[in-house]
């Protein structure tokens, strides 16, 4: 149970995070770094935490297919930020996003 409640106040500060990576991409077309980083440390420090409490199957499958759903957004849209159709602060905020959402 309490690794469920871990899981949901993740995903309330990733959610939270969205929010404010959307606030500032629309008042400065600017995406800090920290926001991407926040969201990507918070997923695995709850995947782990969850793997060590024996709860990850609750809510998460493995990891690679996690990690894979990243490098695939990382270099979809690294093509797209090398057509310069995509900012880098995009690219790295969609990356860490895919983190939470994997393949599944």
């Amino acid at each position: 149970m309490i690794g469920f409640l871990l899981f949901l106040f993740g995903i309330l500060v990733v959610l939270g995070l969205c929010g404010l990576a959307a606030w500032s991409d629309f008042k400065g077309f600017r995406i800090p770094n920290i926001i991407s980083v926040i969201i990507a440390a918070s997923f695995f420090v709850v995947f782990g935490i969850l793997t060590l409490t024996e709860q990850r199957s609750l809510v998460f499958g493995p990891l690679l297919p996690h990690l894979g759903a990243a490098l695939i957004v990382f270099l979809a849209t690294g093509i797209l930020f090398a057509l310069k159709q995509l900012g880098a602060g995009d690219s790295k905020f969609a990356t860490a996003v895919a983190l939470w959402l994997g393949l599944h």
